[in-house]
C-alpha cells in the first residue's frame, strides 16, 4: 500500500492532468477493523450513515462503514478547507490570485 500511496497522485496527473492531495477509502467495520488503513498512518474520519449512490440516486442500505483518510500532500488539509479553491489545485498556466490571501481590508482589496 505504501508504494501505491507514494506514486498515486503522479499517476494521476498523468492520465488526469491534476495532482491529488488526499485519498478517501470506506471499510465495511462490521467485518472489518481497517488495521492496514491504521498502519499505513490514514486518519479515521469517522462512520457512514448508511446510505449508498446508484445512477445519482441515493438510497438507505443500512451498512454503515468507516471513512479513513489519507493526506498525499503536506498542506492538504489547509488547501481543502480554504474557503476558496487555492491556486496550486486549479492548474493551468493562467495567473491566477490567490483569494485565500489577498486583504480585503486595506488599499489594493477587491
Amino acid at each position: 500500500m505504501s508504494l501505491n500511496l507514494k506514486r498515486l497522485s503522479a499517476d494521476w496527473l498523468a492520465v488526469y492532468g491534476h495532482h491529488l492531495v488526499l485519498v478517501e477509502t470506506f471499510v465495511e467495520h462490521s467485518r472489518f477493523t481497517g488495521t492496514c488503513y491504521r498502519a499505513a498512518g490514514c486518519l479515521r474520519l469517522g462512520q457512514t450513515s448508511g446510505y449508498g449512490r446508484n445512477a445519482g440516486q441515493y438510497y438507505f442500505h443500512g451498512t454503515s462503514k468507516t471513512i479513513f483518510v489519507y493526506p498525499l500532500h503536506r498542506h492538504a488539509r489547509n488547501w481543502l478547507s480554504a474557503p476558496f479553491l487555492v491556486p496550486e489545485l486549479r492548474g493551468g498556466s493562467m495567473p491566477v490570485i490567490n483569494l485565500n490571501a489577498l486583504n480585503l481590508e486595506h488599499q489594493g482589496g477587491l
